[in-house]
Parts: C-alpha cells; structure tokens; sequence
C-alpha cells in the first residue's frame, strides 16, 4: 500500500509540472526535455487507467472505483502546495519575487488551466479543497483495502452488502453545497392608501367653538 501511495506521489510531480517548473511557462526547456515530460505523464495516465480497470477500494461497506484515489491524492497534493507558496510569500514579505521564482496566484492558474485540459472533472474539487487544504503531502483518508476484480467481484460485492459510491461518504471528492431548505415566503407589499387629487381641497371639520358676542 505504501508503495503505491508514494508512486502517486511521484505521480502527482508530474502531473503539476507545468505549474511547478516555470521554465516551462518561460519557454526555455528543450524540445527533448518537453516530449520526455509527455511521455512520462501519459504513462501516468495509462498506469491509472489499468489500475483502476484491475482494483476496486474497500472501506467500510462501500467499494469505490481505484480511479478515485489518485484523482483525490492529485486534488490533495496541488492544494496543499498552494496553501504552502500562500503561506511561505507571507511569511518572508517579500516586495518583489526573484526570477524563477513560483507564485501562489500564479501556480493556482496554471493547475486550473491543466486540470481544464487533461482532468476537467477536478477543477471543481481542487477549488474546493483551496478552502480547507491540508499542511501534509501524505495520504490522510480513510482507510480502504485494495480488491482485485474478476467477473462476479461486483456481484459478489452486491451479495455481501456492500454498495457501489463515487468516493467516500467520509471523505467526498466534490463537497455538497447545504441545503438552503425551503425559499422563504413572499412578502406582502403593504396596502396602497390613495392620495389625494392636487386639485381638491381638504374637508374641514366643523368648528365647535362659540361665536364671540357683541360689546354694546
């Protein structure tokens, strides 16, 4: 388990290596360098694919899709490294950043430009987890038991109670928004009351007192 904890790891350097590597957004890495990154990154994502096409996560009563592990380490790992530039540029005050040097706001941007490109369905997660990232690089989740599956896994998996989730229940990969409950009732505008017309007059009340007598 360990090992395929830290090969993740590995994994999930170079997936961030446009954000990490700045010569890359500076364009002054060779050719050569470029396609080797490439190539090792679609490996990366073929070795995900097998994997997840050959093991299943056990945890608890639920069995998850392996995909969601190295999709929530990457989300994990690329916060947690925002939170630490964050953290490091306000710490040291620094007016002006040296050359080369990797900016928060900017190693936020590129992650989210990558992920829109090769993993669409984590750009909503990884701007959830900015919220509340964790300070460690290390698997932290739940734990989970790793299944090989065969043609009855599933069904078999069915028979023992066990019901199939999208990531788990403890740990969500894309957090649910409260439920704001019912809409609150409509106000009632209060009764219009009706002026008067400019040209009328007021009525005035009838006098009450007594007329003053004459002096003789």
């Amino acid at each position: 388990m360990e090992g395929l904890l830290d090969f993740i790891s590995v994994g999930c350097l170079i997936e961030l290596s446009p954000a990490l590597d700045q010569r890359q957004n500076l364009g002054i890495v060779s050719t050569e360098e470029l396609d080797e990154i490439e190539a090792v990154s679609t490996r990366f994502r073929l070795f995900v694919r097998w994997f997840a096409d050959k093991y299943c996560l056990l945890a608890g009563s639920e069995w998850i899709n392996a995909n969601y592990l190295f999709r929530r380490r990457l989300v994990d790992f690329a916060a947690t490294i925002s939170l630490y530039l964050q953290e490091h540029l306000e710490a040291t005050r620094v007016a002006e950043l040296p050359f080369n040097t990797i900016n928060p706001v900017i190693f936020v941007k590129l992650v989210i430009s990558h992920f829109s490109e090769s993993w669409p369905e984590l750009v909503l997660p990884f701007q959830q987890a900015m919220q509340n990232a964790s300070r460690r690089l290390y698997y932290d989740g739940p734990e989970f038991t790793l299944l090989r599956l065969t043609d009855n896994t599933l069904k078999e998996l069915r028979s023992l109670g066990f019901t199939e989730s999208s990531d788990f229940s403890g740990l969500p990969l894309v957090a649910k928004e409260p439920n704001p409950g019912p809409p609150p009732p409509p106000k009632t505008p209060p009764p219009k009351r009706d002026r008067p017309s400019p040209m009328s007059t007021p009525n005035k009340s009838p006098s009450t007192s007594r007329p003053l007598k004459r002096s003789r």
